[in-house]
């Protein structure tokens, strides 16, 4: 990962971090521009809450509206 300029790496397994490393001077505390992480992890929140009833894609926004 190193080699493909990779800034860091976490698994995950129920909800604990079971490797963390990090790569290319970086730290657990170094800040760094993730827009498009960001990105990944709205859509994966979305797949999460629609698997989990929260929401449903087929719907509008304003179906949401309270």
């Amino acid at each position: 990962m190193q080699n493909k300029n990779t800034k860091s790496f976490i698994v995950l397994h129920n909800g604990r971090i079971v490797i963390e490393a990090y790569f290319n001077k970086r730290t657990a505390i170094t800040p760094w521009y993730w827009a498009s992480a960001g990105k990944t992890f709205t859509a994966s929140l979305t797949d999460i809450a629609e698997q989990e009833g929260y929401l449903n894609i087929q719907n509008k926004v304003y179906d949401y509206n309270s």
